[in-house]
């Protein structure tokens, strides 16, 4: 029967140190990363907490403290592994397996190198950006009444191949720095529907290494919408640029969301990984001017202030929109379409709204957790 310890990997980084266990990463006090090495070299747990003695002094009650503490920790790891659908994206379905997924990352791990990532990913999002500086805001401006329900399910297909993409960027990328990326899925993450990789063991990775892997998504959408521009401004025929104009848009809000570090998106992890801050949410939302080592930081302050005034925000476009209802009811102009379009509309602020404020309680795919 395999060991709990055997089933835990543990890595050290700048005075960091990680374990990864069942798709979550803890991060770990130095004490029980040594044990953890030990335990994994099969010692006995008396052997492994008395090899510590090599580095500490401890006297018995020391001792029996961090056997405590380090049983309490393998306690709540074996509950996580043995837990079903533990994480926050409920009712998942594999889509790629993770042998597929290697097969197909070894492809595209080229653009992965430490010269060509940099290079590419500047000059894309130097053409992305011109793109739309330069273009006519009429010309790339786009009516869906064009579209007839064929083009939309061409659209859609392409669109979530284009998301799938964005995966096997954070895929690739882990795969390139020698992470064995786990499988492809989709699930519903509150009330939306989601894409997500299995890129959990990056967080063995050094900083700068999981930064590209965290990026990995949003730079295989750039490079796409580069082609698509390319072929919008060289000249499609009138039929081909309905497409193009729908997929660049399209493309283009996906990359901005997924820039967003309010939600446990790309953006969050780059904006962490930045500045080096774990647990940054919940960070933010217990600021203290100084930490327990008297240090200030702006990062985490910056992040607290943008973060409350976006959770803002939410909670007056849900209040506008009830108030605006209750106003309506007696319009004439009351009808059941626009009471349908109200429904969809404070389910979507509503979810968003729960989002926001669940974020820094849920347990992510990815989430790193301290304590230990």
């Amino acid at each position: 029967m395999e060991r709990i310890y055997d089933m835990i990997e543990v890595s050290h980084r700048e005075q960091q140190f990680v374990a990864v266990a069942n798709g979550k990463a803890y991060a770990i006090n130095e004490c029980f990363y040594l044990i953890l090495s030990s335990l994994k070299k099969d010692a006995t747990l008396e052997e492994a907490v008395g090899n510590l003695e090599q580095f500490y002094n401890l006297d018995c009650n020391d001792k029996q403290n961090i056997v405590d503490s380090f049983q309490s920790f393998i306690r709540k790891i074996s509950t996580t592994v043995s837990t079903v659908n533990n994480s926050y994206i409920k009712f998942q379905h594999t889509l790629l397996r993770s042998s597929l997924v290697v097969a197909v990352s070894r492809l595209f791990k080229v653009l992965f190198g430490v010269k060509i990532f940099w290079l590419v990913l500047v000059l894309a999002s130097i053409v992305n950006i011109l793109f739309f500086v330069l273009i006519d805001k009429d010309e790339i401006s786009l009516s869906l009444l064009s579209f007839s329900l064929g083009d939309f399910l061409i659209l859609f297909m392409l669109s979530n191949a284009f998301v799938l993409l964005h995966e096997l960027g954070h895929s690739t990328a882990s795969l390139r720095h020698g992470i064995q990326p786990g499988k492809i899925g989709f699930g519903f993450y509150l009330i939306f529907p989601v894409l997500f990789s299995d890129v959990t063991k990056s967080w063995l990775l050094p900083r700068r290494k999981r930064l590209v892997v965290n990026a990995g998504g949003v730079y295989f959408q750039l490079i796409v919408n580069v082609l698509l521009m390319s072929g919008y401004v060289l000249g499609a025929n009138s039929a081909s640029e309905n497409y193009l104009r729908y997929l660049i848009l399209s493309n283009t809000l996906v990359i901005l969301y997924s820039l967003l570090p309010f939600f446990r998106n790309d953006g969050y992890w780059v904006y962490s990984d930045l500045f080096d801050i774990p647990n940054l949410i919940e960070k933010a939302d217990n600021f203290r001017w100084k930490d327990k080592q008297g240090r200030f930081s702006l990062p985490i302050l910056q992040f607290a202030i943008l973060n409350w005034f976006f959770r803002g925000y939410i909670a007056l476009k849900l209040l506008e929109y009830v108030v605006s209802f209750i106003m309506d009811l007696h319009s004439p102009y009351f009808t059941l379409q626009y009471l349908k379009s109200f429904i969809v509309s404070v389910a979507c602020c509503y979810g968003f709204y729960k989002l926001v404020l669940s974020m820094f309680k849920l347990c992510s795919m990815n989430k790193i957790k301290e304590g230990y």
